[in-house]
């Protein structure tokens, strides 16, 4: 789950900052529902959103482990 939260973190950092506070019970609601999640992100925001957000994720995972 921390790995969904970071996600989540990294999302609406840039594209809803006011939610951030709402990520760990996001985090909780959708526990091994993930496609749901992304799904549902992307319906909102934007299929481009999300990929947007994964990828900044990524790039962030790979700057952590010295990538």
């Amino acid at each position: 789950m921390d790995e969904l939260k970071d996600r989540l973190y990294v999302f609406y950092e840039r594209w809803n900052p006011e939610n951030l506070g709402n990520v760990p019970q996001i985090a909780v609601t959708f526990a091994n529902r993930e496609e749901e999640l992304w799904k549902q992100m992307g319906l909102k925001y934007g299929p481009e959103a999300v990929r947007q957000a994964a990828l900044e994720h990524e790039r962030r995972v790979g700057a952590a482990k010295g990538f």
